[in-house]
């Protein structure tokens, strides 16, 4: 999608994956784990989320291909395949400060 034209997008696929990333505890475990991979209980330890929701929701987003496990020895580690949704969730937060800096003018 070069042209950004929104008349390009696949509404299904990008609603179905915008609500994946929407739910809070996917966003605070996305957000954790920015660049490096982490095992699941340091995901806990930082999201403050419980160890079998953290699991839940860690299944979901490496189904959609957000996060993909990598063993290392005895524990699996989980990293956000690249740059490309870091970048997103920035940008979407930073124009959302933005937008409330308009709302209260």
């Amino acid at each position: 999608m070069e042209n950004n034209r929104l008349e390009d997008l696949n509404i299904n696929e990008l609603s179905t994956a915008l609500k994946l990333i929407a739910e809070p505890s996917r966003l605070k475990i996305l957000s954790s784990l920015n660049l490096n991979c982490q095992p699941v209980a340091d995901i806990v330890t930082a999201t403050e989320i419980g160890q079998t929701t953290v699991s839940f929701h860690l299944k979901l987003l490496r189904e959609a291909g957000m996060v993909r496990p990598k063993r290392m020895g005895n524990q699996i580690f989980y990293c956000l395949p690249d740059q490309k949704l870091v970048d997103l969730i920035c940008h979407f937060n930073q124009w959302m400060e933005n937008r409330q800096t308009f709302k209260a003018v």
